[in-house]
């Protein structure tokens, strides 16, 4: 047979090429070209595909075997040898590896309180169909920024606007006074609202039903705090609290306990109604006096929902001087404050502590790779006698990255004893309370790994 009728397919050169280097490739596919039998070339260009797809699957097969194990063998030694430098150069690994665990601890620590500020009110499940409505207030020198509005909005919006699925007014009743038997305290967040709360709102129930709790002038849902504080062991569902010495609630509902990133805190819900049997006024325009929460269909640009309800307040009360707008209930937090619904909030200081993250790493990478320089001197002979028995510069560089991995790793595992310790310091500048729970979340972990490789 002739020389051509045994010419691999080309397709055959392209498959090996990234598994082999040049000359290996060249000398597998010499052995291939020799295997092939004669009355396979004979029997057609199927048969002859068949035998090398099934030879490559092979050799493949093979291939990555060796690889496999041989990667295995040369990582245990890059570890072992990792190991032994770091045991006897011991203040070299001391400084190596508390200086990248202190930049990681702080990092980390940084890390969480971000991804918790990023985070808040995303736990609902229509959270990103839900805004606040606020109002401006134009004066002819200034204009002024409100997040509470008039009484009557929140039934008017629902009323008239069919983009509206749900709409809820929020009010603060302030401090009261709070008795179950001889049980007596002073509650400071206890929020009035319309009975639709928890149709826009997902706050998770323990006990009662979370659509009809609050049907009823005289419910009252609690935290399981508050359950705690007023009933003890017993089931709170059925009994009263009375508010002011004159106001009597009869318990519907017990909420989990109110996450830290939302916005809205309390400890107990009332009917909006209570408002003005306390005597406040709800029905006038040109007084604001409640938060006022929507829920828009899906499909609604909120953008051009906001400039079709900005002058509806005027259609009421020619005088009035508001224009209303939307806030996204997932930018409440970070992008606005108590004196400007509509200003920046503390999404600025979530992007001073990133940026002080990231330069307290990249801080400590440069420690780092420092230090490994200062040494690059005392490994050169070690890097020479690995070049004389074989070793490619592709072996260098892995092992020095496997060594750089390792000591990364041995800081990650050093990094919960430092946050442990610094914790507590942390939580008080921060005003939270945060454990080592929380840094055992999927999104912490990924932030982990990733910054152990980097």
């Amino acid at each position: 047979m002739s020389p051509e009728n045994h010419k691999i397919p080309r397709w055959v050169e392209r498959l090996l090429k990234p598994f082999f280097p040049e000359d290996t490739r060249q000398e597998k596919l010499g052995d291939l070209e020799e295997l092939c039998p004669d009355d396979i070339q004979k029997k057609g260009n199927f048969r002859t595909t068949l035998w090398y797809f099934f030879q490559l699957t092979r050799l493949l097969r093979s291939q990555s075997r060796l690889s496999f194990y041989w990667g295995f063998a040369m990582f245990k030694n890059y570890v072992i040898i990792a190991f032994r430098s770091l045991k006897r150069h011991k203040v070299y690994s001391l400084i190596t590896v508390s200086g990248l665990a202190l930049g990681m601890a702080a990092f980390l620590l940084i890390s969480v309180w971000v991804l918790h500020e990023l985070s808040f009110d995303r736990f609902h499940e229509n959270a990103s169909s839900i805004f606040r409505v606020s109002e401006k207030r134009h004066f002819p020198d200034q204009v002024r920024h409100n997040f509470r509005t008039p009484g009557p909005l929140s039934e008017e919006l629902k009323a008239n606007f069919p983009e509206i699925q749900e709409s809820v007014r929020v009010a603060l009743t302030g401090e009261r006074v709070l008795k179950h038997g001889d049980k007596v305290f002073y509650e400071d967040y206890i929020l009035t609202v319309d009975p639709e709360f928890f149709e826009i709102f997902s706050f998770p129930f323990i006990e009662g039903d979370r659509f009809s709790a609050l049907a009823s002038p005289d419910a009252i849902v609690i935290t399981e705090k508050m359950a705690r504080k007023y009933f003890g062991r017993e089931n709170p569902i059925g009994k009263t609290l009375t508010m002011d010495n004159r106001l009597d609630f009869s318990v519907t509902g017990v909420i989990k306990d109110v996450p830290s990133n939302s916005h809205l805190q309390f400890d107990m819900l009332v009917p909006f109604d209570v408002v003005e049997r306390l005597g406040w006024i709800t029905d006038a325009w040109d007084f604001s006096m409640a938060l006022t929460y929507i829920q828009l269909d899906g499909s609604v640009d909120y953008r051009e929902f906001e400039q079709k309800i900005a002058g509806l307040v005027k259609t009421h009360d020619k005088n009035s001087n508001i224009e209303l707008f939307l806030k996204p209930l997932t930018k409440v937090y970070l992008y606005s404050s108590y004196d400007n619904p509509d200003g920046q909030g503390r999404i600025q200081y979530v992007y001073i502590f990133s940026l002080l993250g990231i330069l307290i790493l990249i801080v400590a990478c440069i420690n780092f790779m420092n230090l490994a320089t200062a040494r690059s001197e005392f490994r050169a002979r070690e890097i020479g006698m690995r070049k004389v028995i074989g070793a490619s510069k592709v072996h260098i560089i892995r092992q020095f990255l496997v060594e750089a991995v390792f000591i990364a790793f041995l800081s990650l595992l050093l990094t919960p004893l430092l946050i442990q310790i610094v914790l507590p310091g942390f939580n008080r500048i921060t005003q939270e309370t945060f454990a080592l729970s929380h840094f055992s979340s999927s999104s912490m972990i990924f932030v982990m790994l990733g910054v152990t490789l980097f």
